[in-house]
């Protein structure tokens, strides 16, 4: 005869059982505490897309049910099911069956864990999260790390908090500052000095106040000369990248 595995309780720090893995529970949502690393624009209903994805979330519940537990820690922390649970508070709910979550071992953060294959984290969350304190993979850090080093932390933070106003990624801003440095790179006798942080500062006003990080890419991928590059973002001129062909 084959035998199951014996179920496991859960229990919270007090030591008091909560429940058993991979059975729900249901959990008064007053009960419940938001993840602190949940990004607040992934529920933001003042955005327009995000209101269309949490009203056609509402509207689903509404018609056909929740179909699916939220997952919460055993002290009742949502890892997985913040907007779930904000549309379920709208529609009246006051109860919400819930997974509990087996604890986590070493680095690993529950939020990002659980959602990065729902509904996607992007660069602007994760920006977000790394201003708040937050775990960031290790991709999307070394492009924030990028800009720290190549213009400076204290400045580079300015830009994220301008990044984060306008809804973008650093990502964005880290790959068009990459490939700046690589088209200066390839005549370093000319254009060393272009490649410290003084003019990189001035390559980030450029692309914050003047033109955009796709202008800056576009205009390599265009073969546009280096030094009229260069005279553009230190002169704060846009770049022209529309040719005429006659």
């Amino acid at each position: 005869m084959v035998q199951g595995r014996p179920v496991s309780t859960i229990k919270n720090k007090d030591g008091k059982t909560v429940g058993q893995l991979g059975k729900p529970i249901v959990v008064s949502i007053d009960q419940l505490t938001n993840n602190p690393g949940q990004p607040p624009m992934r529920i933001d209903w003042a955005d327009p897309r995000s209101k269309r994805e949490l009203t056609a979330l509402m509207h689903s519940i509404d018609k056909h049910g929740l179909q699916k537990p939220i997952t919460i820690t055993k002290d009742y922390v949502i890892t997985d099911g913040h907007r779930r649970t904000t549309t379920c508070t709208k529609l009246g709910y006051t109860q919400i069956p819930a997974y509990i979550a087996p604890s986590i071992e070493g680095n690993g953060d529950a939020f990002v864990i659980t959602n990065s294959k729902r509904k996607a984290i992007d660069g602007y969350q994760y920006l977000w999260r790394y201003m708040n304190g937050h775990s960031v993979p290790p991709t999307f850090l070394s492009r924030i790390a990028n800009l720290e080093d190549w213009a400076g932390k204290t400045f580079a933070h300015g830009l994220f908090k301008r990044i984060l106003a306008k809804r973008g990624s650093a990502s964005t801003y880290s790959f068009a500052m990459g490939i700046y440095r690589k088209e200066l790179e390839k005549d370093k006798k000319t254009y060393s000095k272009m490649l410290q942080k003084a003019h990189m500062r001035e390559l980030v006003y450029y692309m914050l106040n003047v033109g955009n990080p796709s202008e800056v890419k576009n205009a390599i991928y265009s073969f546009i000369p280096t030094d009229v590059l260069v005279s553009c973002v230190k002169e704060r001129k846009r770049i022209n990248t529309v040719f005429n062909y006659k």
